[in-house]
């Protein structure tokens, strides 16, 4: 029986007997509640009009109650798999899951307690906002949650993981959940800072209806994941198994001298398009999920009908090739081929003839028994209706909310102490005078910043273009910095480029193809020019032609790497790494002395 088969015979919480999903999941995870009788007795808030007169804040406390809550959160023990963590969680069956004084307290105590432990924390979200009965007081959890979500990430290097389910509105969205290191939706849940009625009332329409979902939010990057009912419990366990223990997953040596290379996998690159025109966000947690095609298999080692022999010395037609051969290694084929197992950490729109992936993604790699953060640049891919057997790739153009995600993911990566992958293949950062009203060029500062100040061990390597500050964000300057051979460099993509040297708009051929050619824009250069550590070679014909050697070759470069990045101390290798970013094109101390 298959993975997807197995998950298709699980019940989903609604179709438990009377059973919500979050009671389903309590029993799941052995869950075990502290101070499950905290009260807070003679509160005194809002006075409600009812039809039936007044009601106060007391009374419908009790109202509540009777529903089979005490209030609307608790909190505990619980594991996945062996795995312990502290669990707090909010119940949409009391109040429709609003906070105040118990929620907020139960909240600190679950945050306190996990740092205490040196346990995992994760918190389970479905909220209709602050309680306004409870005023300013209620309010005033947001700080509570963000200050305690804080010091539980400075004290502990285990992870803060906050699940979205139902409902999540107002406060709760604006504290506990941005504050986590990861932000993981159930499909279906409504999400947003102010509910539709509230946007209604402010600006005499309702917003539309799709605005404000966790789909949309995914798409947007204002959520990091979205995923099954079903599927939840198995993710949850995945990622702490990477990340979910103090210290975890430091590789000797020795241990890196013996691993073997690349698993062994079907020589095919699939393509699940969908089956409709209308779009299906999906997580890629299995190797089928993605690997499947539906529109027809492509063999990875031939050449398909899309894809034609080039001159790799016509560096026009290196760029051109770079630009459009689907079958060269993406960022998520590496992160696939490359590790024993993976742990993606974005998600995946798939419709007919289309499979579209954020500009920028990541992924907790595993080898051995340790875990890498990957992150970088992806292309999406469109097969065209009038060529069939065809593929295209749609190259990666960064907005600002991929940049804000690319923060993010360094930020969990940095906490937990993970060596960090990237990988670049991006003609540039997305031109648009959204991404400007959006403030790009200080995203990209902040991303470069974020990289080159990475704490852990960092390898950056170009496996096509890297184009512009765009192409910087996912480039950081690391302990090693490398290219695939036929990769190529650019100040900004050669159309651009003759574009700003000629002063005009759709230059002609002639001049884009002499700016490609007397750029110094190959990896052969860059190594030349001192700009990079080392060129990865590539199969004859360029790595599109057998991804499963390139990838093999890009994995004995990184063993080979980390080896030697091991055999540094930290203070060494930041030091290195600042000296190296202090020289970079710059002048000699004699040509600088001359002047």
């Amino acid at each position: 029986m298959s993975k997807r088969q197995e998950r298709q015979q699980v019940p989903t919480a609604g179709q438990s007997q009377g059973t919500s999903f979050l009671e389903r999941f309590k029993i799941e995870v052995d869950f075990r509640e502290r101070d499950g009788n905290l009260l807070i007795n003679g509160l005194r808030g809002l006075i409600k009009l009812t039809p039936k007169g007044h009601e106060t804040y007391e009374e419908r406390l009790e109202r509540e109650r009777k529903k089979g809550h005490d209030e609307a959160a608790s909190y505990g023990a619980a594991s996945i798999g062996g795995r312990r963590f502290i669990f707090y969680a909010t119940h949409k069956d009391f109040c429709y899951g609003t906070f105040g004084r118990v929620a907020g307290e139960k909240f600190v105590k679950a945050a306190e307690l996990a740092a205490e432990r040196g346990l995992p924390f994760i918190a389970f979200f479905t909220s209709a906002g602050a309680r306004q009965h409870e005023n300013y007081t209620a309010l005033l959890q947001m700080t509570r949650m963000t200050a305690l979500a804080a010091r539980y990430k400075r004290t502990t290097n285990t992870p803060y993981i906050a699940v979205l389910h139902n409902q999540v509105w107002g406060g709760i969205s604006a504290s506990a959940v941005p504050s986590a290191d990861l932000t993981i939706a159930v499909e279906g849940t409504r999400f947003g800072f102010a509910g539709p009625q509230v946007i209604e009332s402010a600006e005499g329409e309702r917003p539309p209806e799709e605005s404000q979902t966790a789909e949309t939010a995914v798409k947007e990057k204002r959520l990091d994941m979205l995923v099954k009912e079903e599927d939840l419990l198995a993710v949850l366990g995945e990622i702490l198994s990477c990340i979910g223990s103090p210290g975890k997953g430091k590789i000797s040596n020795d241990d890196l001298r013996n691993l073997p290379l690349v698993p062994t996998i079907s020589e095919k690159k699939r393509f699940r398009f969908g089956q409709s025109a209308s779009p299906e966000i999906i997580y890629p947690r299995y190797r089928e999920d993605v690997l499947e095609n539906d529109a027809g298999q492509h063999d990875l080692v031939v050449l398909s009908k899309s894809v034609e022999k080039i001159n790799l010395e016509d560096l026009h037609a290196r760029f051109q090739m770079l630009m459009t051969d689907y079958r060269r290694l993406d960022t998520e084929t590496i992160l696939r081929l490359c590790f024993e197992s993976f742990v993606p950490l974005y998600n995946v729109e798939v419709r007919r003839q289309y499979v579209v992936y954020p500009s920028i993604i990541a992924g907790l790699g595993r080898i051995h028994s340790q875990t890498f953060l990957v992150i970088g640049n992806q292309p999406s891919y469109f097969t065209p209706n009038n060529k069939p057997g065809w593929i295209n790739k749609i190259a990666s153009y960064p907005t600002p909310a991929d940049m804000r995600y690319f923060k993010r993911m360094l930020k969990l990566g940095e906490r937990h102490d993970l060596p960090a992958v990237f990988l670049t293949d991006t003609p540039g950062a997305k031109a648009a005078i959204s991404a400007e009203r959006a403030d790009i060029a200080r995203e990209i500062q902040e991303c470069i910043e974020a990289g080159i100040s990475y704490k852990a061990p960092t390898i950056s390597i170009v496996t096509g273009v890297l184009g512009s500050g765009g192409g910087l964000v996912s480039t950081p300057i690391a302990d090693f910095n490398a290219m695939t051979e036929y990769a190529m460099a650019f100040v900004a993509e050669p159309v651009s480029a003759t574009t700003i040297l000629y002063s005009q708009a759709n230059p002609e051929l002639a001049r884009v193809k002499n700016t490609t050619e007397t750029l110094r824009a190959t990896a052969r250069d860059q190594k030349e020019l001192g700009l990079i550590d080392d060129v990865i070679a590539e199969p004859e014909g360029g790595a599109g032609t057998n991804p499963i050697q390139a990838a093999e070759l890009i994995q004995r470069y990184l063993l080979e790497k980390l080896r030697e990045i091991n055999s540094r101390s930290k203070h060494r290798r930041l030091k290195r790494r600042f000296e190296k970013i202090r020289l970079l094109g710059g002048i000699p101390f004699k040509e600088l002395d001359a002047i």
